[in-house]
């Protein structure tokens, strides 16, 4: 296992519960799995969603590094989202910006693409609607302690986009605990 990083994650929310798994299976691929849950009042649902990231270009002195992403690759459910993002790390500061779809461009509202007849869903991969979104992570003086801001262009309705700021702690080697809010009222 060494120089392989594991991440298991568990996120519990009112209406949510996700259970992931992810690993950087190279230095440019990482490899997820989770297994959500959802009951917003229209019954309760779960699925499972495979998920790729992989890095095209470094970063280098002069350029950012540029990933694309596929989050529940071969489903077209609310999980599902597609995105290339952009990132720059100048000193102390790393900030990325990037262009998302399905998840990543709005609430979920009905399956993309084709539906349920398929067993393995691409038809809907970069279609539709897209959203901006940004983030910026400033490690502190303090050793161990990040700040985080976050925007992204997509909202529940009543709101224009979604504003969050967090921060991060490294309590010990491979054990990091945060905590954000932001305008939606949300807390974790």
């Amino acid at each position: 296992w060494d120089g392989i990083d594991l991440l298991i994650g568990l996120d519990l929310r009112v209406d949510e519960r996700v259970r992931s798994f992810g690993l950087q299976a190279s230095e440019r691929l990482q490899v997820g799995l989770a297994f959500p849950s959802y009951d917003d009042g229209g019954g309760p649902s779960s699925g499972n969603e495979l998920s790729l990231a992989y890095r095209l270009l470094n970063e280098t002195a002069y350029t950012p590094s540029l990933s694309l992403g596929l989050v529940g690759l071969g489903n077209d459910d609310r999980g599902a989202g597609e995105y290339v993002i952009a990132g720059k790390t100048f000193g102390s500061v790393e900030a990325a910006v990037g262009l998302g779809w399905g998840r990543y461009a709005g609430p979920f509202e009905d399956v993309r693409g084709g539906g349920a007849d398929e067993s393995f869903a691409t038809d809907h991969l970069f279609e539709g609607d897209s959203a901006a979104f940004a983030n910026l992570r400033w490690a502190t003086p303090i050793e161990g302690l990040s700040l985080i801001a976050e925007y992204a262009d997509i909202a529940q309705e009543g709101e224009d986009a979604t504003f969050a700021a967090g921060l991060s702690y490294d309590v010990a080697q491979d054990v990091t605990l945060s905590a954000y809010a932001n305008n939606l009222d949300e807390v974790g």
